[in-house]
């Protein structure tokens, strides 16, 4: 009798512990189980995150690769450059796709323009907010290699926005070269934009441009940017001729919107009145022509130079 009271006794004593270790077997059980579902839980959702993350990415590649084909596709010969930035890129205020110009050039430096100089204007792009300069050697050239460009004519812009990129508020001078030939003097008037323009007929399928020290200032560079042309109108397509278009101001005044302006707007000739000079003979140099541009109610007047073949 006293062996079964003492087995109560210690039943009653080892009671309290059993049933808290079983419920805490029990509650650990469930923690447990717990866990491994929000394990699973996480692991999915990581896995789902993965995917969409894939997913979209490829979709902005896919759409990045999408609009430079058709920029080429629907634009055959276009080459934009944007000199001073790193990456290649789809400019959608211009719908046009401008690669960085580290393939086109190994020399100079990249430097960002002051925003307070940006041409704040859809048709500009962001091409004016950067800048490549050239602090070392006497002359640096471009390599612009396009397909089956030999005896073909080509639209060559380059730009040029000072923006106090060098932070010591001077605009320096210097020349710009197509190849070996002198093609016009860089001198800006102030810290904003121009660009020069000239027709060119490519003697192959390799030009270059060139900007050279003349010791009056660090050469630099905004944008090249090439387009296909038809020079047939003005000759025989002889690598010889070339029309320069001149200089073209895209600062503005208080008042004025930003656009291509001249430097000096007088004696303006419409484009629409159509009038012009008679060819001379051969390698003779045209009389200078004031045109005016029309542009979203803006006025911009230029100089045009046509270098040509007697065409008779």
């Amino acid at each position: 009798m006293n062996n079964i009271k003492k087995v109560a006794l210690w039943k009653a004593l080892l009671a309290p512990t059993y049933y808290y270790l079983r419920n805490t077997s029990i509650l650990r059980e469930k923690m447990l189980h717990n866990l491994l579902l929000l394990f699973v839980v996480v692991i999915t959702c990581f896995r789902y995150l993965i995917l969409a993350t894939a997913t979209a990415t490829a979709g902005v590649i896919n759409n990045k690769y999408l609009q430079r084909t058709l920029a080429t596709d629907e634009n055959p010969g276009f080459v934009s450059i944007d000199c001073g930035v790193e990456d290649d890129y789809f400019d959608n205020s211009t719908g046009i796709w401008f690669k960085s110009d580290t393939e086109f050039i190994s020399s100079g430096e990249n430097h960002d323009t002051f925003p307070e100089y940006f041409l704040n204007n859809e048709q500009f792009g962001k091409r004016y907010e950067t800048v490549r300069s050239f602090p070392n050697g006497m002359k640096n050239c471009y390599t612009l290699k396009l397909e089956q460009a030999t005896n073909n004519s080509f639209r060559i812009r380059a730009s040029f926005a000072y923006g106090n990129y060098d932070r010591k508020n001077k605009i320096p001078k210097f020349d710009l070269y197509l190849g070996v030939n002198y093609w016009a003097t860089v001198n800006l008037t102030n810290f904003e934009g121009f660009f020069y323009e000239i027709i060119h007929v490519f003697p192959a399928d390799t030009e270059y441009v060139c900007l050279a020290n003349t010791g009056t200032g660090t050469p630099f560079i905004s944008a090249l940017e090439i387009r296909p042309s038809n020079i047939s109108t003005y000759g025989n397509g002889s690598s010889l001729e070339l029309i320069n278009l001149g200089l073209y101001d895209l600062s503005f005044y208080p008042g004025q919107s930003p656009g291509v302006r001249s430097r000096n707007e007088e004696n303006g000739i419409g484009l629409g009145e159509n009038k012009s000079s008679r060819i001379v003979e051969r390698l003779r140099l045209y009389p200078r022509l004031k045109i005016k541009l029309q542009a979203r109610g803006l006025s911009a007047s230029s100089s045009l130079y046509l270098l040509s073949r007697n065409a008779s």
